[in-house]
């Protein structure tokens, strides 16, 4: 994307180095901390250390083990003298495979009877336990000790991680199908029965509703083949993306790459004329003039550049609008399809119910003896003895399953035609601001130069004054 004229002049000087940037790298690699003896009561801050690997947090006032998440290279963890309470507290460091020195030495929970046999059983990625070297012989003991706890361990473990498994999945899931502007396709049926208010009384009827079973699996081919055209439209939407801010940085590279040499060339001629003027060997005045003149050259031709860079991006920026926004209205045609045949599938739906209200409420009928009927909650069986109350729920019951479909049409349509513009106005935003900051760097860098000029000039005019009256 592009450089900052600034930046561009600051590329042909030598770097410097920050007392801000020697802070930054000494804590980001920090590889040993001593936090001992500092009364520390919540280990907390720790989270920028990553490449930590030996901690000491000895002689504070820690109730519990954590705020090490981030630090998956510890090697060499100090605890001792805290007030670590239980047994239960290590279990958080199983996870630090790279672990293999750990002190708890002075902690009450040190002081239980099964204190060693419990962390060797948890940690076996231990080899010093209290600064002791953990012998072979003693882990397996402590194996055996906790065999069925270390299973149970074990199990709770892996039943943990699938959950937290299918929960990743799950969000990725969600993810990728609110990013490709398909967020609610999955769940629509289901939601258009929640939202329906005569579906709990209608689902109490006996066989009334068996032909949503074939709507929902009819409405499942629909969506498997939609969601595949939506998602292949989205990883070419990406791809175009891709290639517009590939070409963008192309573009603009070669330009930036232009001016540096420009400007690299300019103020290599500026430091040879301060060294000139300082060993007087040419007239200063013809010296700066000279200067001026190569100045405003290099003004016109970053000038020539910047305009070449606006045609170029103006040009990009254009034809990946229009393909942007052509996908956008093909997509929007393959929503109104898709819409259309679910809006079929549930008219076809309501037909069937209304087709077959007649039998229902001639099987139910009103009768004393209808044992059926008696069976049935107190409101379904009024409904199925009024055949104007059983249309009006099948009527309210359509109806409020087709403001799902149009609501949840209306939403994805919008956003995606929504999506489309925003992204072209904020290229043409993007675009404008660039070009102002460039005109605003170049009228800078001319000023700020012609003013360095003006002074060499008034500098060696006085200097020259001064020799003549020395005269």
């Amino acid at each position: 994307m592009p450089v900052s004229l600034e930046r561009l002049i600051a590329e042909v000087e030598p770097a410097v180095v920050t007392d801000e940037l020697i802070r930054d790298c000494i804590v980001t690699n920090l590889t040993w901390l001593d936090l001992s003896f500092n009364k520390i009561q919540a280990i907390e801050g720790l989270s920028t250390l990553t490449r930590l690997q030996d901690l000491s947090l000895f002689s504070n006032a820690i109730t519990t083990i954590e705020g090490l998440d981030n630090l998956p290279n510890l090697n060499v963890l100090s605890l001792g003298s805290n007030q670590l309470p239980r047994l239960e507290c290590v279990s958080c460091l199983v996870a630090f495979s790279r672990l293999q020195l750990l002190n708890l030495a002075g902690n009450p929970l040190a002081k239980e009877p099964d204190y060693r046999g419990y962390v060797l059983s948890h940690l076996q990625q231990l080899r010093y336990l209290d600064y002791r070297r953990v012998l072979s012989a003693d882990r397996a003991t402590a194996m055996e000790q906790h065999q069925d706890e270390m299973l149970e361990l074990r199990e709770r473990e892996d039943a943990a991680a699938a959950e937290k498994a299918a929960a990743a999945e799950k969000a990725a899931h969600a993810a990728t199908m609110a990013e490709a502007n398909l967020t609610g396709i999955d769940t629509l049926l289901d939601d258009m029965a929640a939202a329906d208010p005569e579906w709990p009384k209608l689902s109490t009827v006996p066989g009334l509703l068996e032909p949503w079973s074939d709507v929902r699996d009819k409405w499942q081919v629909a969506t498997d083949e939609f969601k595949l055209v939506i998602l292949d439209a989205h990883s070419r939407k990406k791809a175009e993306q891709a290639a517009f801010k590939a070409a963008l940085s192309e573009a603009l590279a070669e330009r930036d790459a232009e001016a540096k040499a420009l400007l690299l060339g300019y103020e290599k001629g500026k430091k040879a004329l301060l060294r000139s003027m300082a060993a007087r060997s040419a007239d200063p005045e013809e010296q700066v003039l000279g200067a001026k003149v190569k100045l405003m050259a290099l003004h016109e031709a970053l000038l020539g550049l910047e305009v070449d860079a606006v045609e170029v991006v103006a040009g990009l920026v254009t034809e990946f609008d229009r393909c942007y926004s052509e996908m956008a209205e093909a997509n929007k045609l393959q929503y109104n399809a898709y819409f259309t045949q679910v809006r079929d599938l549930q008219n076809n739906f309501f037909a069937a119910l209304v087709a077959s209200s007649p039998s229902y409420l001639e099987r139910y009928g009103s009768a004393a003896d209808n044992f059926e009927l008696e069976a049935l909650p107190e409101e379904v069986a009024a409904l199925l003895g009024d055949k104007d109350a059983l249309g009006n729920a099948l009527q309210t019951s359509h109806e409020a399953h087709i403001s799902v479909l149009d609501g949840l049409e209306d939403r994805l349509v919008g956003r995606e035609i929504a999506t489309a513009n925003s992204l072209a106005e904020s290229n043409n935003t993007w675009q404008e601001q660039r070009h102002r900051e460039r005109m605003g760097e170049l009228l800078s860098y001319l000023e700020r130069n012609m003013q360095d000029l003006e002074a060499l000039a008034a500098d060696a005019a006085d200097a020259a004054a001064e020799a003549g009256e020395a005269q």
